[in-house]
């Protein structure tokens, strides 16, 4: 027998228990394990011996886990576990119980059991497929199927329990808060028929003043094959509306294979480049667009098809012709003519590659379980001259890799690097900026604004941009810093940097800016959860850019770190 349990337990709440070993071969026998943190976790593994083979091997496995009463943040083997509700205060369990809200011998147990076992079979799982993989008809098995194949039997008491359990999520209209909340961790709420896009009801930046809106798209109640999707906005400083609309229809459920038409009417930040698959972290605020005040206008014509190859890949090609006017006095010189207004007819694909990551497909969606690193997103496009009524011919590549580093202690170090290179006759609205975030104002505290996650915060507006840029972010995160159970802010050190290039900056008239030849480089320091999701953020310039004066290399801001 062996006893393991964490190292730093005061620390952090991780497994402990006993593995009971074969003598001879030392092969595990049976494992049993209790985390008691934030939650009650209990898992019992069982093994058998198989003679003929002479291994011990699994053969069933039991989790037990109950509501917990706080206190230590929970670690197990590298991931962290967050259950919501699940954690309760005592003070908040008595008067739940009491109310009869939920029962106090209530809890979650989960049984898995191997069986069939087969050894030596020259069997190759497939390689891109998921971890699990629940049929299409799965839920249209009858009860005959269940008893024949069913490994535990099903007791009065677990009667008894699905009738309670059942009896609860009515009760509760836990399915409907299940729904909500999905789509509000999406930046959505649902109302009826339509989810509402959070993002789309308040903005504010420098050219359009206060912007306000609404806009989303229909949900399943509409229907499963269809979607309906826009929005409307209008800008108090310019007084002018944008719009959007578009449909959609659904070809393939189990890939997730839409066919989608939209038009658009807005402005776009010049040199902003957006993946067409980039992974969707909601922001209540988007830290940059306060600031910005370089735009152009565009109304857009854009047939889409987003396709699931894998769980893990997933894919969109898109055409688009794009009309773009001018905001400001900028021209673009190419063959010899200057070109203030112009058409852009482009065809782009976007992927999504997680290769490390575990998911769970239903015929409903695809689910990850575990996210695993590095993952990729790219994209590629192409403009057409002549075609469309397009008036460029120019090539756009983008990838991004992220990886991240995962401890014990609940600290972690990310890594975020990024290349762009564009090539042909690429006007500045497509060209790319590497995420300026600091405001064109003399004073640091005029500028004091929200930091963004990969900007870089001492970089001004419209100071550079580029064809071609690499960039490069690092940022590692302490483990909490423990005040009381719930108080616990966390410190963060970051450091970025980007090289890049412009060729032919002659071409672009009324307006100056740098390259990046020599390479960009700052430091920062966050301290997250002060107060409720808000925290502070420092940064200084250094290297080939750095500024004569202090104020001028240094930024400081705050954050805004909210999980939902």
């Amino acid at each position: 027998m062996i006893y393991f349990k964490p190292k730093r337990e005061k620390k952090v709440a991780g497994l402990e228990g006993v593995l009971y070993l074969d003598t001879t071969s030392f092969a595990i026998q049976k494992a049993t394990a209790q985390l008691l943190g934030a939650v009650k976790l209990t898992v019992n593994h069982n093994y058998k011996y198989y003679s003929n083979q002479d291994l011990w091997f699994p053969s069933d496995q039991n989790i037990t886990l109950k509501p917990g009463t706080g206190g230590k943040d929970i670690s197990v083997f590298g991931g962290s576990i967050s259950l919501g509700t699940v954690q309760r205060k005592k003070s908040v369990m008595n008067t739940i119980i009491k109310s009869g809200e939920v029962a106090p011998d209530l809890f979650l147990e989960s049984t898995s059991v191997n069986y069939e076992v087969q050894f030596n079979k020259d069997e190759v799982p497939p390689k891109y497929a998921a971890a699990i993989n629940v049929l299409q008809d799965a839920s249209e098995k009858s009860v005959n199927y269940w008893e024949a194949n069913r490994k535990i039997p099903f007791t009065i008491k677990d009667e008894l329990t699905s009738k309670k359990v059942d009896s609860l999520i009515r009760s509760g209209d836990i399915e409907r808060k299940i729904r909500v909340k999905k789509a509000i961790s999406n930046g959505r709420i649902p109302a009826g028929f339509w989810d509402f896009d959070i993002s789309k009801f308040f903005k504010y930046n420098n050219y359009e003043g206060i912007r306000l809106g609404a806009g989303g798209n229909t949900n399943a109640s509409f229907s499963e094959k269809i979607r309906l999707h826009g929005y409307l906005v209008y800008g108090f400083k310019d007084a002018k509306f944008k719009y959007g609309i578009g449909a959609g229809t659904l070809l393939r459920k189990r890939t997730d294979t839409w066919l989608d038409i939209k038009y658009s009417d807005d402005i776009r930040e010049v040199g902003s480049y957006k993946y067409l698959k980039g992974i969707n972290d909601f922001s209540i605020l988007e830290p940059r667009f306060v600031n910005i005040s370089f735009y152009y206008k565009y109304q857009a014509l854009q047939a889409g098809l987003t396709h699931r190859f894998t769980p893990k890949l997933e894919t969109e090609w898109v055409i688009n012709r794009s009309d773009i006017t001018q905001i400001g006095d900028y021209g673009f010189i190419n063959n010899n003519e200057l070109f203030t207004d112009y058409t852009i007819s482009e065809a782009t694909l976007g992927f999504l590659y997680r290769p490390f990551s575990t998911f769970l497909n239903t015929p409903e969606s695809n689910q990850i379980i575990n996210k695993g690193y590095p993952q990729f997103t790219g994209q590629v496009s192409k403009s057409f001259s002549n075609i469309l009524g397009g008036d460029f011919d120019f090539t756009k590549v983008g990838l991004k890799v992220e990886y991240q580093v995962n401890r014990l202690d609940l600290s972690n170090t990310q890594f975020t690097l990024e290349g762009n290179y564009a090539f042909g006759d690429v006007p500045l609205t497509h060209a790319f900026h590497a995420f300026p975030n600091n405001p064109n104002k003399a004073e640091i505290f005029n500028r004091f604004s929200i930091a963004g996650k990969i900007s870089f915060e001492t970089m001004y507006f419209n100071e550079f941009f580029s064809d071609r840029q690499a960039a490069l972010h690092i940022r590692h995160q302490f483990s909490p810093i423990r005040i009381t159970d719930t108080y616990k802010p966390e410190l963060a050190l970051l450091n970025r940097f980007v090289i890049g290039n412009f060729d032919d900056i002659e071409a672009h008239q009324n307006i100056e800016f740098n390259s990046l030849k020599h390479g960009f480089s700052e430091a920062g320091l966050e301290i997250n959860k002060l107060l409720g999701g808000f925290g502070l953020s420092f940064a200084y310039r250094y290297g080939a850019y750095h500024l004569p004066t202090f104020k001028e290399n240094f930024s400081f801001k705050f954050t805004l770190k909210l999980k939902i």
